[in-house]
């Protein structure tokens, strides 16, 4: 089963696709292959800073509303997954080519990849919202008596508090039979009543 959110599923397609239009149009070697993946891979990164920075952009943005989700592929971002597959390029070019390796070195050279893409995602969101947390109240801002950050509730003043009572006071005590409409004499006379 492969899980993806929104355009995730691009940081497969794009360089296995390449890989295999590559090997079909020239024919089986896994150089073709490694080449597939490692130009698979710059469109990846690209396409995947783009579109999640400009999702970063917007969380930022919107900070009442709910985060928007950023395009990732089993978990991990879309912009990451150019590296996995650089590295499976990579490797697959040095065992076709140079140093002959076997699928078992290859397999942990990606594993190890894997994780360590994996532990750089972790560490970077966590160190994002630490920067935000420490970014919240600004010691300048907060000498000048003044916030430089949008307050995250809305607290409303007694004199908005006091109107809003009198609204919701107001609108229980309305008698909402006026917004009704009102029986005519021409309505009872056409329903058969004297």
């Amino acid at each position: 089963m492969i899980v993806w959110r929104k355009l995730g599923i691009l940081g497969l397609v794009i360089p296995v696709g390449l890989a295999m239009s590559l090997q079909l149009l020239f024919g089986s070697l896994p150089l073709l292959a490694a080449i597939g993946y490692l130009i698979g891979a710059i469109p990846v990164w690209l396409l995947g800073k783009k579109w999640n920075d400009a999702i970063d952009q917007q969380n930022q943005m919107n900070l009442d509303q709910g985060r928007i989700m950023k395009h990732s592929l089993f978990w991990i971002h879309l912009e990451y997954w150019a590296w996995i597959f650089g590295l499976v390029g990579f490797t697959i070019l040095l065992d076709s080519t140079v140093l002959p390796m076997g699928i078992d070195s290859q397999l942990s050279i990606w594993g190890i990849g894997i994780l360590l893409v994996i532990a750089y995602q972790i560490y970077k969101g966590r160190n994002r919202i630490a920067s935000l947390i420490s970014k919240e109240v600004e010691p300048q801002a907060e000498a000048a008596g003044k916030s430089s950050t949008i307050p995250l509730t809305f607290k409303p003043s007694k004199q908005e508090g006091n109107e809003r009572e009198r609204i919701l006071r107001n609108y229980k005590t309305e008698d909402h039979r006026k917004y009704m409409p009102k029986p005519s004499e021409d309505n009872a006379n056409s329903l058969g009543m004297p």
